[in-house]
């Protein structure tokens, strides 16, 4: 048994909610299933790493194959 920290009602110790005051319980996860706050916050710093280097590689990419044409075309010359 545990008690509830808003009304101080006894329940049992697999409740999530107090039946009593229906107040939550701190030390227990979110029924809904959503992460907790701010774990997402360490997907998107690597977002912010990944998306410039993409960006990066494929504007490199882009001149490679621009430079190499306008070299095709003076060597035919």
């Amino acid at each position: 048994m545990k008690k509830c920290p808003n009304c101080n009602a006894m329940l049992d110790d697999e409740v999530i909610f107090c039946s009593n005051c229906g107040s939550r319980f701190p030390d227990m996860p979110d029924p809904s299933g959503k992460p907790p706050k701010g774990s997402s916050k360490k997907g998107l710093k690597w977002l912010f790493i990944v998306i410039p280097v993409i960006v990066l590689l494929a504007a490199a990419g882009v001149i490679t194959v621009l430079v190499l044409k306008g070299s095709n075309k003076s060597a035919k010359l």
